[in-house]
């Protein structure tokens, strides 16, 4: 992984509508390449409430950011919900890619929150159509899981 850009930005409406701040406040940004093989196959953009999370614009970032916000800030990563679409990639996120804007990326966007529900971190992904396979695997309903219908 390569730490491309951390620095102190103003919230987009988006971004303050889904992390809780004030349109214009404060947050942190984190720009990450994740590579194989010296090729970059993700880029990753996360924001945060920089009145929460400042101190990582000053923390050496490496390896699992979950890993550090737990650690040095005793973050409650309780759940997360990710959205996934094809997409082209913008100018500047083909660039760190190393491919053209022609070649589709699959973009995410996870919004990771707490256990009272509030959003603690907004990731954007871009990961490389041409380079990467995504899988889910599923498990069936059991007779212990309450996904069964009652007739009324």
């Amino acid at each position: 992984d390569r730490l491309l850009a951390r620095e102190k930005v103003h919230a987009t409406h988006d971004l303050a509508e889904k992390l809780g701040v004030h349109h214009g406040g404060p947050l942190v940004r984190i720009d990450r390449l994740r590579l194989a093989d010296g090729i970059p196959y993700v880029f990753e953009r996360q924001y945060y409430d920089h009145a929460v999370f400042g101190r990582l614009l000053e923390i050496d970032i490496h390896g699992s950011l979950y890993q550090l916000l737990v650690r040095e800030f005793s973050a409650d990563l309780h759940h997360s919900v990710q959205v996934l679409r094809a997409v082209r990639p913008p100018r500047e996120v083909a660039g760190k890619l190393r491919i053209s804007t022609d070649v589709p990326c699959m973009f995410l966007e996870s919004l990771t929150a707490n256990a009272a529900d509030r959003c603690l971190e907004v990731l954007q992904a871009h990961y490389r159509g041409d380079r990467y396979t995504f899988r889910v695997d599923s498990g069936r309903s059991t007779a212990a899981s309450p996904t069964h219908w009652r007739s009324p």
